[in-house]
């Protein structure tokens, strides 16, 4: 029995849909978190330069205090309007449905229970619309319908790119062994990020501590002591609102699983050879059940880490903290 190609079609377009309201709305967010730590960190740099602004006349305390407060009120004003819970909560809502959507689609391409019947593409559009319903988004970004593109459905073509596996070959090769190196590809590029990060806040704090100590001696350092202070919290700040230690962590297991998964099945191919077509396919449902169980568990935890209430919060806290010129007493670079 093939799958239901037409519902298939338009479940993964509407999937592709949400991935691209969840990318929009990360990268929104992290230019949000950047602009507001930036614009709080330069208005902070200010305030602390007003008692040395006499170097620019005697009207410089003055242009430089109006400028520290003028910097520091449109950080608040990023920090307050841009970057809050509920703008986090839509892109990581948007990413969480995708990622169903998605995986969904590959058990009914795959023709797994409960998508291994007649009523396959009925179970995938109420299955789909449930998923919609319990997300409470606030937008419905999916584009018009063309009647024309839907009408090139078939088993051999899906103009968005929806799946048409043929065997498991095909779907380790697209799905399983594909998303491992995404996961292996996204975890190593956050290790570098989150390398080069925890050196830069280091440095800075290191820097503030000696100049510092060196400002007993050289009094015109004591100046930059704050600056880097706050730099330094604004760091700190950053690698919490991007989650990088965690998610490396769980991509690199997942991706981990999915390899094993696979050679398992390389593995058996032999014994597979002298089962029955039922027990074949009894096999390969349960390859299917399995890979897309770990991805499923990656994106629960996923979820976990990113709609973590407290979590948010602090983030959101520090960012804010940060853009109004007061950090946080004890910035967490978890």
């Amino acid at each position: 029995m093939n799958p239901p190609y037409a519902t298939l079609d338009e479940v993964w377009r509407q999937r592709q849909a949400w991935a691209s309201v969840s990318r929009a709305g990360k990268k929104s967010q992290n230019s949000a978190r950047y602009w507001a730590l930036l614009a709080g960190l330069i208005g902070s740099a200010l305030a602390s330069s007003v008692p040395h602004a006499t170097a620019l006349g005697k009207e410089g305390p003055a242009i430089v205090g109006l400028l520290a407060t003028l910097v520091l009120a449109v950080a608040g004003y990023l920090g307050r309007t841009l970057v809050t819970a509920d703008r986090e909560s839509q892109w990581t809502r948007a990413r969480i449905l995708s990622e169903a959507l998605k995986r969904e689609c590959w058990r009914c391409a795959m023709s797994v229970t409960p998508y291994d019947g007649e009523d396959a593409g009925e179970v995938l559009r109420r299955t789909a619309s449930d998923f919609a319903a319990n997300m409470t988004l606030d937008r419905a970004p999916i584009p018009p319908l063309d009647p024309d593109r839907m009408a090139e459905s078939s088993a051999t073509n899906s103009p968005d790119g929806a799946p048409r596996p043929k065997s498991a070959k095909d779907y380790l090769r697209e799905r399983a062994l594909e998303q491992a190196a995404y996961y292996e590809k996204t975890a190593a590029v956050h290790q570098k990020k989150l390398r080069f990060i925890s050196r830069l806040s280091f440095i800075v704090g290191l820097s503030a501590l000696v100049f510092g100590v060196l400002g007993t001696h050289f009094a015109g350092l004591l100046a930059l002591v704050p600056i880097l202070t706050m730099a330094a919290a604004a760091i700190a700040a950053w690698i919490q609102t991007q989650r990088l230690a965690p998610t490396i962590e769980l991509y690199q297991q997942t991706a981990a699983q999915l390899a094993l998964q696979a050679a398992a099945w390389r593995d058996t191919e032999v014994h597979r050879e002298k089962m029955s077509p039922a027990h074949r396919a009894a096999a390969l449902a349960e390859l299917v059940t399995a890979c897309e169980g770990i991805m499923s568990r990656e994106n629960n935890s996923w979820q976990a880490e990113w709609m973590d209430e407290e979590k948010v919060a602090a983030a959101i806290a520090s960012v804010q903290g940060i853009a109004s010129g007061k950090p946080p007493e004890s910035p967490s670079n978890a």
